[in-house]
């Protein structure tokens, strides 16, 4: 530190009061990061869901535009389609039982999630067209379009 209450750092001469504002900021921006991280953990398992299930349409609706643009597929093209939009049904009711977990006993809940996160697994599984042997199939807690939770 030389006489005007400056620290010499390289080249440059930092003053203490600069050095001061710079630890009070530094401060300030970790403690705003950890909040927003600690806030980041605490999304609800529901939240991750959804958020599984939005990843999931933006597949299945990618898959049906490369279905759409890609000429060798002209062939199996109505097949193709026919099972992203089969699929596409099976989200939309397996997002109408993620809706309705709410209102089950907070005991249940966590078996919904479960069978509503197999059940999505395995739309995600069955997104590329395949033989049905190669298929994976629903969850039996979900069958024919109905989620049962117990």
């Amino acid at each position: 530190m030389n006489a005007l209450g400056k620290f010499n750092v390289g080249k440059f001469a930092v003053s203490t009061f600069a050095a001061g504002r710079f630890g009070k900021f530094a401060a300030r921006t970790a403690l705003i990061g950890l909040t927003v991280f600690l806030t980041a953990c605490a999304v609800s398992r529901e939240d991750r869901l959804r958020d599984k299930a939005d990843r999931l349409n933006d597949k299945l609706v990618d898959e049906r535009e490369k279905i759409l643009d890609n000429p060798q597929f002209v062939e199996s093209r109505d097949a193709q389609l026919t099972h992203l939009t089969t699929l596409r049904t099976t989200l939309s009711a397996i997002n109408i039982g993620l809706g309705s977990t709410r209102y089950l006993a907070e005991q249940d809940r966590d078996l919904a999630y479960d069978v509503i996160e197999e059940a999505y697994d395995t739309i995600e599984w069955n997104i590329p067209y395949a033989s049905p042997s190669m298929q994976k199939t629903m969850p039996m807690q979900f069958q024919n379009g109905v989620l049962n939770f117990k």
